[in-house]
């Protein structure tokens, strides 16, 4: 492969976190072996847990916290009046996001909840 063993050691440890690869111990050997999921559904829902836990996650805790900062402005606004335009708009904007980063959130718990036989036809039932 011309790699590194560095690099591959903290690649081989990534794909361990992501529960895509295994260790497995060979009777009598001293060196470390490694084995790769089959079963290509096992594959799709460990991806999309730890893409769900590392990028989603992360976006929703900050879609929260700008809405609560959005909140607090709106509360010191002694005039009563609306919003201007621009800020308005980017209220708008934000909510767009948490709505779509709810929705995909919602999806991606019924992926990974689901068996691969069930997804499938529940997606073909959504399409009719």
């Amino acid at each position: 492969l011309q790699i590194s063993r560095g690099n591959t050691n903290m690649n081989l440890r990534a794909l361990i976190d992501w529960g895509l690869v295994e260790k497995v111990q060979r009777k009598g050997e001293r060196k470390e072996y490694f084995k790769a999921h089959k079963d290509i559904w096992l594959i799709a829902t460990n991806i999309a847990r730890e893409r769900k836990k590392r990028e989603l996650a992360p976006i929703k805790a900050v879609l929260q916290k700008v809405k609560q900062l959005e909140k607090g402005a709106n509360s010191n606004d002694k005039k009563g009046q609306g919003l201007p335009a621009e800020q308005q708009e980017f209220v708008n904007r934000i909510e767009d996001i948490a709505q779509f980063a709810s929705q995909a959130e919602t999806a991606l718990d019924m992926f990974i909840g689901t068996t691969q036989s069930k997804w499938f036809k529940t997606l073909m039932k959504l399409k009719n």
